[in-house]
């Protein structure tokens, strides 16, 4: 396989995993908004089942899902009978939809923390 079309797998599987990774962020930061909001409002909340809490972890994590994302895409987008263009506009296309897909969740994230900031703002007012 030729190196442009190799290089363009590649980007082709970043931008996959990109938008397989932001999935997973704004997952996450919203069910820890949404597991506050029921501690606060004394529900059930159950533990929080991931502990991430360092750096270590944190970039042990990323790297791990990094490295299996990329590569199961890059594999497949090698394996694909892909044109080197198709491989272009796939990764144009992920990117876009990681955009928009960030966009409308970080809006949902800020709508729902925000909710929270009024809900304590008022509480310490009394």
């Amino acid at each position: 396989m030729e190196a442009e079309k190799l290089l363009a797998a590649l980007v082709a599987s970043l931008a996959i995993n990109e938008f397989i990774h932001i999935i997973f962020e704004i997952w996450g930061i919203r069910q820890k908004v949404a597991w506050l909001a029921a501690r606060l409002d004394k529900k059930p909340h159950g533990k929080w089942p991931i502990n991430i809490d360092s750096l270590v972890k944190t970039l042990a994590l990323h790297l791990t899902l990094f490295i299996f994302f990329v590569g199961l895409a890059f594999l497949w987008l090698t394996l694909g009978e892909f044109s080197t263009q198709t491989l272009l506009k796939v990764s144009i296309f992920a990117l876009i939809v990681t955009y928009a897909y960030t966009v409308l969740g970080m809006d949902a994230y800020h709508s729902d923390i925000g909710k929270l900031l009024t809900r304590y703002k008022r509480h310490i007012k009394k």
